[in-house]
This record gives structure tokens, C-alpha cells and sequence, in this order.
């Protein structure tokens, strides 16, 4: 294991607390009765301000993350009108924050170990999901470019103004930061490092998260165990089963959203009058929960105003939902235009429900099956309480959560009705599983914890037999923990060599001015599928486990299988191959010169972007048009590819 990424870790962490502090003794805030949840809105704040100021200083203050700031000015803007402030003095430290300090250490170690035991092996590191190289290729692009946006990482060769698109940047600006703070690699950064980090900090408020309902320590430890819990397959009803199996903490991206989520949960239950600012924040964090997370708060502020004749809600959460979402809405749209929108285009919605005017009612009805079928086991003990006496102390305190029963239900249905009717859009699932998934690990600990609490009235041996059975439940979770999608290892060494990767690194190394975009082939066969079309992924991720910067683009695109039983799929590749940075090149290309064959054009393309390398598919022959531009050739003893060094001199 590298252990200079625990030294990162636990510098990271102490960095942050001390950053939180300052901004509390700044906006003159107390501090927390409860010493986790202080420490926990330390680590918080110190986090989002350290991203920010980061991403302030890349892009040359043009980042989404000025909402960040926004948010807290409106919230230091109600406070300042409130007189129902319940806080302590402020203290930069004291003696009560020694044990969550100590055992903030030992959960960042805990976490790298852990991270550690899944990604570090001999000599070849094991490879992560593959979404991690491309945030890879991201962060590079946010650290060399300074613009929020995947513009570089689908055409290397962009020389515009690159504007930026909606997406989710601050756990990518803290990976940025520390691989430029301690020179290390961006993929092992976000696995081990930003990984281990967010984690901590998640499990720091989840201790808190159970405080503000025990102070059982057994319920403390579960708090950080439930991180790895979420969906359990057993069976699958249905097919897309697999996709709703997402733990709290299982990657980077999630864990920024829980962790303001479990903010939230935590003012919810403690009935604190801003219990949706954090919620405020969600979608700086990640757009994809726009979508929900606004309408869902419109929607709650009006069923609150109506039934229960609260129209304070109306007046103080509806302003600062619309001004955070006017923030974001003219942000992308002055700058980026309709392009803004990530693709979403009315006529394409409509085209999509008219080729299945089934698939919205086929998506919300199989979500509320698929979710009841891998979330039923965490009911069972919640259901049989009712057969017990005083099942009107369960209640009783079930109602003390209302409100985060009801904020959950809606920001479900929102978000499955939003992606029910938009589900032509690439990733669209995103706008319902990141809230309503996230969330309910998070309300499900929570039912689970009042569960505990109300069994006191009955004998010992009842929540005896409740923590077997959750401990059972987090077994099962660990054991499949490697078959949920980011936790998908794979063993590097069987798949590549390792003599060979390590000759091709020196070869670049060696090479002055090496130009690390290059360009891959495969064979038709090999690009079915919507990810395996994509022109952008490509070959050559195994390098990323050796050093950073190498990036490929299809030269496939012209003959990419485009034809699909999914009318949907179908449609989503035929618009990225038709945007591929070689298929806009042949268009320009036979339009100035004429018809010419895939060979000539793929030629001319490496020659007019000085490509330096090649990586070809087993299954590929290097083009005859080629030949005379080859320099060297790798050819890998396992996977038999081809990694193919061009010469400088056309």
C-alpha cells in the first residue's frame, strides 16, 4: 500500500477542520451542543471552501461554485432575521472535540486500508469502474484548461472558447487540488485519497446523524457500517435491477451528495428552522439533482402551507430555492446556451414517449417494484414491531420524522416521474437514484435507530436480536459488496502485461514533447453498445495506473454499429458518433477534397493533429496507409494489443 496517501488523508482532514473553524469565527457562528455534529460541520464547510476557493483560482472565478457562497450569504441573511437560534459560543477547540478528532484519524485509516484492500496489488494495481478514467481525464482537463466542462475530454484538439456544462465538479477540484498539491496520480487520488476523505466526513455525521436520536454506542458503530449498506439483491424481478443497488458511500460522487444529506437529515430531526439549506446546495454539487431537489421543495413548502397553515415555509424556502435556482439556470445558459440543458431538447422527449408511450408508466412502476424487492429485508424488523406492545411508542416517534418521511417520498416521486417522461436523455436515472436512493440508505438508518430506541420498553433480548439481524445484513452487504458497480475491481495483471506497459511509459517518457493524445482502432464488433461506441473512452486506461495524461479518440466512428433494438440507444449513438471529433473531421475533410476511402481520412486526421500513437484492438490490422508512419510497435503478451508509436516526420 502507498501509505504517502494516508499521510494525505489525515493532512486533508486536519486542513479542513481548521478551514471550517475559521469560517465559523468569520461568520461569527456557534458551535454544535454535540461534538460530532461540530466537528462535522467543521470538516463540511472546510471542504466546500477550500473546492471553491480552488476552482475560483482554476477557472479565474468563473465556477458553479460560487452558488456555495451564495447559499451561505442567504442563510447568514435568515439567521441574522431569526431569534430562534439555539447555539454555543464559538470555540476554535476544546476539550469535547479530543474523542471525535481521534476518531476521525482512525476512520480516515480505517477508509484507506479499506479502499486499499480493493485497489492496491502486485505489480499492477487493480482497475476501478470505468467511470474513474474518465474523471481522470477530467481532472486533467480542470487543472491544465481552468473551465468546468467536458469540452477537452471529447476533443483534445479544441482551440475555441470552451464554455462551461453542467456537471458535477467539487469532489474532481479536490482531486485536482491534492495531485497538485503531492505530485501523485489523479486515478489512484480519487480511489484511495478523495475516496478515504469524503468517507471520513460521511461517517463523522452519520455518528452525529445517531446522536441526535441515542447515544448507544453500538448505534455509533452501526452509523459508520451502514456507509457500505444500501439494496440487496436476492432476485431479480426485473432486469435493470442491478443499476438501483447503490450504496451511501460507494464513490466519490454520491458520498458529497450524502453528506449534505445527512446535514439535512440531522436539522430535520432536531426540527431546526434551515433544515433545507443543505439541501440547497445539492445541486451545486452535482446537477442531477436539480431536477428533484427544486421541484421537490416547491412542492413540500406547499403541502405544508396548505395542510398544516405554515406559510412561513412559502416565504422563507421557496425565495432562496428560486434565487440558488436562477443562480445555476443563467450561470450555464449565459455562457453555455442551449447546450446548457445537457442534450435535453422537448422535441427529442416527445419523439422518445411517442416510439413507447408505455416507457414513463414502464419506468415508475418498475422503480417502485425493483425498490421494494432490494429494500424489503431492512422493513421486516420495522413491520413485525407492530405486533408488539406499545407499538404506539414506534409510532410516536416515526411522527417526530415526518418530515423527513415526507421530503423523501417527494423527492422520489419527483425525481421518478422527472426521469420517467426525460429517459431518452443519457443518464437520466441519475435524476431520480441520486435523491431518492441516497436519501433512503439514510432515512432507513434512521427508522432503523427509532426501532432501537422504542424496544427498550420491551425485553433486552428483542434488540439483542435486531442487532444480529442488522449485523446480518451488513455481512450480506459486504459480501456483495463487489458485485455493486464501483466496487468492481479488476485484477490488472491478468488482463495486461506489466513488461509491456512499463516499456511503453519509459517509451514516452524518453520521448521529447511527447503529445499524449492519440487515437485507437477496434473492430466493428467490438463497439455494440452505447459505452463501447463512445468515440471519447477509448484504449490505453491500464496506463493511467502507471502516470496520467494519456489520451485516445475513435477513429471508428464511420463504421460504429448504429443500429439498435432500443429505439432510445439507438438514437443517443447516432448523436454522439454524428458530434465525434473524426467524424467532424471527414465531413469538413470530403467536403473541401471529396469522397475518400476511411483509410486516407484517418491518415490525413493523424497528420493534421501530429498524432503520436496508435492503440489498436487484437482484432484490427494496422491500416497499409499507416505503415509508413510507424516508428514502434508494442504488442501486449495478454491482451494482444497494440500500442504503435508514430514517427514526428510525416
Amino acid at each position: 500500500m502507498n501509505f504517502f496517501m494516508l499521510f494525505i488523508i489525515i493532512i486533508s482532514l486536519v486542513f479542513f477542520y481548521l478551514a471550517g473553524s475559521l469560517i465559523l469565527f468569520i461568520t461569527k457562528s456557534g458551535t454544535s451542543k454535540d461534538s460530532f455534529f461540530d466537528l462535522f460541520i467543521r470538516l463540511t464547510l472546510g471542504l466546500c471552501a477550500t473546492v471553491f476557493v480552488y476552482a475560483a483560482i482554476k477557472t479565474k472565478l468563473n465556477t458553479i461554485l460560487w452558488g456555495f457562497v451564495l447559499v451561505g450569504i442567504i442563510y447568514l441573511v435568515y439567521r441574522r432575521s431569526s431569534e430562534k437560534l439555539d447555539q454555543n459560543k464559538f470555540m476554535f477547540f476544546d476539550k469535547s472535540l479530543w474523542k471525535p478528532l481521534l476518531i476521525m484519524v482512525g476512520l480516515g485509516i480505517v477508509f484507506f486500508v479499506f479502499q486499499g484492500l480493493f485497489f492496491y496489488n502486485e505489480p499492477l494495481n487493480n482497475m476501478p469502474h470505468g467511470d474513474f478514467f474518465y474523471y481522470s481525464k477530467l481532472i486533467l482537463a480542470l487543472e491544465s484548461h481552468g473551465v468546468e466542462g467536458n469540452t477537452y475530454t471529447q476533443n483534445p484538439f479544441f482551440d475555441g472558447v470552451a464554455n462551461p456544462k453542467p456537471y458535477h465538479y467539487p469532489e474532481m477540484w479536490l482531486a485536482a487540488l491534492i495531485m497538485r498539491c503531492f505530485n501523485v496520480l489523479s486515478l489512484e487520488t480519487q480511489v484511495i485519497a478523495v475516496h478515504s476523505i469524503l468517507a471520513t466526513i460521511l461517517s463523522v455525521g452519520m455518528i452525529a446523524l445517531s446522536r441526535s436520536i441515542t447515544k448507544s454506542f453500538l448505534v455509533q458503530a452501526f452509523a459508520v457500517i451502514s456507509l457500505i449498506m444500501s439494496g440487496i439483491l436476492l432476485f431479480r424481478i426485473l432486469p435493470q435491477a442491478d443499476i438501483y443497488i447503490f450504496a451511501t458511500g460507494y464513490n466519490p460522487k454520491t458520498m458529497f451528495i450524502s453528506i449534505f444529506f445527512v446535514w439535512f437529515a440531522i436539522l430535520c430531526i432536531n426540527k431546526n428552522e434551515f433544515f433545507y439549506f443543505p439541501l440547497l446546495m445539492l445541486p451545486i454539487a452535482n446537477i442531477a439533482m436539480a431536477p428533484a431537489i427544486f421541484s421537490g421543495l416547491f412542492v413540500y413548502a406547499v403541502i405544508i402551507s396548505v395542510y398544516q397553515k405554515k406559510y412561513s415555509y412559502l416565504v422563507k424556502i421557496l425565495p432562496a430555492t428560486f434565487i440558488i435556482a436562477v443562480l445555476i439556470g443563467l450561470f450555464y445558459l449565459l455562457q453555455s446556451g442551449t447546450s446548457a440543458a445537457g442534450g435535453f431538447k422537448a422535441e427529442s422527449v416527445a419523439s422518445g414517449i411517442i416510439s413507447d408511450k408505455l416507457k414513463p408508466f414502464k419506468i415508475f412502476a418498475g422503480s417502485i417494484v425493483i425498490l421494494i424487492s432490494v429494500y424489503f429485508l431492512y422493513i421486516i424488523p420495522v413491520f413485525l414491531r407492530f405486533f408488539f406492545k406499545d407499538k404506539k411508542i414506534f409510532i410516536k416517534k416515526i411522527g417526530s420524522i415526518k418530515s423527513l418521511l415526507l421530503l423523501w417520498t417527494i423527492f422520489t416521486i419527483c425525481g421518478l416521474g422527472i426521469w420517467s417522461l426525460i429517459n431518452i436523455m443519457s443518464d437520466s436515472i441519475q435524476f431520480f437514484y441520486l435523491p431518492a436512493l441516497l436519501l433512503l440508505n439514510i432515512l432507513l438508518f434512521v427508522i432503523l435507530t427509532l426501532l432501537y430506541e422504542s424496544n427498550k420498553s420491551l425485553k433486552k433480548s428483542v434488540n439483542y436480536l435486531l442487532f444480529i439481524y442488522i449485523l446480518l445484513l451488513a455481512l450480506l452487504n459486504i459480501k456483495f459488496l463487489p458485485e455493486t458497480p464501483f466496487y468492481r475491481y479488476y485484477d490488472a495483471n491478468s488482463r495486461y502485461s506489466y513488461k509491456t506497459m512499463t516499456d511503453v511509459a519509459r517509451k514516452i517518457e524518453a520521448t521529447e514533447d511527447f503529445n499524449f493524445y492519440g487515437a485507437f482502432l477496434k473492430a466493428p464488433e467490438e463497439l455494440v453498445g452505447y459505452w463501447n461506441a463512445a468515440p471519447h473512452f477509448g484504449f490505453g486506461n491500464q496506463l493511467y495506473l502507471i502516470f496520467d495524461g494519456l489520451y485516445t479518440v475513435s477513429l471508428n466512428t464511420l463504421y460504429t454499429p448504429t443500429s439498435y433494438d432500443d429505439p432510445i440507444e439507438e438514437t443517443r449513438v447516432n448523436k454522439m458518433l454524428e458530434n465525434a471529433v473524426f467524424t467532424k473531421f471527414a465531413k469538413k475533410w470530403e467536403a473541401e477534397y471529396g469522397k475518400t476511402s476511411i483509410d486516407s481520412l484517418q491518415y490525413q486526421y493523424i497528420k493534421e493533429n501530429n498524432i503520436e500513437y496508435l492503440i489498436i484492438s487484437e482484432k484490427v490490422d494496422l491500416p497499409n496507409t499507416l505503415l509508413s508512419l510507424v516508428d514502434t510497435i508494442f504488442v501486449d503478451d495478454i491482451s494482444k494489443q497494440k500500442f504503435v508509436f508514430l514517427s514526428k516526420n510525416y
